[in-house]
């Protein structure tokens, strides 16, 4: 009866038609199960761009989820699910069909949404992924309750299911905040190539880009553990407001002129740990300002801007003249667009740029 309840509420939210009191009745019922949470998150971009949807879209997921329930029979029957028409004369109606059949998709298990035909293996089958491209975000909740932010250009991998498993095992490449739900007697792990993160129940954020110079972890609250991986490797524990900067051996690896750069000058530190970059005015925190919809630069080089901006607008930057990466600078932003961060950037900076489509090109 409860879970009937909450696929009502579902229903009522997603139409616009819930009161106040029954979405703080939703919010109670979730919380007491991680799974149906995490299962509901799902619906979240259909709720957001059910505007959009037209007709030839109606008829295109009716068609995809006939085929599901031809694939997967046993859900449809175990959920009741009804299948809507694949053709709607009226317009006004396609936003309720689309909620319909997202809520019916997701009760019937959402299972059609990660695994493939019935002969994939089974540990295949087990594996969710989460990828963003450059100029987007996104936010879930993982299988446990863990509330993951995800930033653009990013991905993030993990298990269907972490039950009886003794340790939550997520692997990341790019940056990502995450809010891990408590759980002492199951640690929550995350693997990129150059570092393994274990905490059991806090909020920080890693950033960890493959073609960045620096991998860093930075800390809001709780406490984590970090190995950074090698031939020595080194277990720091990090505490709130810190962060561990270490350099990326993969840039360094790919990067010729970087290794050069290391035999003439002094050796990279092992490792780095520094206090978050807070702002005194209005306490941002800038490791974690993106999460907050704001671009921040502190004292970053002219390439590392550049990095920030194609991940954040989906375009992609050249600069014609290297002298230019010799420049830094300091700003923030929230929505602006990328010609105006760049027309403000040029009152501290003389520079010129074109902008060719979904290309730009700086200059002096």
């Amino acid at each position: 009866m409860e879970q009937e309840r909450i696929w009502w509420l579902i229903g009522r939210k997603i139409g616009g038609e819930a009161t106040l009191d029954e979405l703080r009745e939703l919010e109670e019922l979730l919380k007491q199960d991680a799974a149906l949470r995490y299962r509901i998150s799902l619906i979240e971009p259909v709720e957001h761009k059910k505007k959009e949807i037209d007709v030839h879209t109606t008829q295109a997921l009716s068609r995809h989820m006939h085929r599901m329930e031809t694939l997967f029979p046993h859900d449809f029957k175990e959920s009741g699910t009804t299948i809507p028409p694949a053709i709607t004369p009226a317009r006004r109606k396609i936003p309720l069909l689309i909620i319909g059949a997202a809520v019916a998709l997701l009760a019937a298990g959402s299972s059609y949404l990660f695994r493939q035909h019935d002969s994939t293996p089974p540990a295949i089958a087990q594996e969710r992924q989460l990828s963003t491209l450059n100029g987007s975000k996104t936010k879930a909740v993982l299988p446990d309750g863990t509330i993951v932010w995800l930033n653009g250009g990013s991905h993030i991998s993990y298990k269907q299911s972490w039950k009886g498993e003794k340790n939550r095992e997520v692997t990341l490449i790019g940056e990502a905040f995450f809010d891990v739900a408590k759980e002492p007697s199951q640690p929550f792990i995350i693997h990129t190539n150059n570092i393994e993160v274990r905490v059991l129940g806090t909020s920080f954020n890693i950033k960890a880009y493959p073609e960045d110079k620096t991998i860093e972890t930075s800390l809001v609250s709780g406490a984590v553990e970090i190995l950074i991986k090698g031939e020595q490797q080194q277990r720091i524990v990090l505490m709130p407001s810190q962060k561990l900067v270490i350099p990326n051996k993969e840039y360094i690896n790919t990067t010729a002129t970087t290794v050069a750069e290391v035999g003439q000058k002094k050796p990279i530190p092992v490792y780095q740990v520094e206090p978050l970059t807070v702002n005194p005015v209005d306490s941002l925190v800038a490791e974690t300002a993106w999460r907050d919809n704001y671009l921040v630069f502190e004292n970053d080089g002219f390439n590392e801007i550049a990095a920030k901006l194609e991940r954040w607008f989906g375009v992609k930057i050249h600069f014609e003249n290297k002298q230019l990466l010799q420049y830094r600078f300091t700003g923030k932003f929230e929505k602006e667009t990328i010609t105006e961060i760049l027309n403000a950037l040029q009152f501290t900076t003389p520079f010129h740029y074109r902008v060719e489509e979904q290309e730009i090109f700086i200059n002096q």
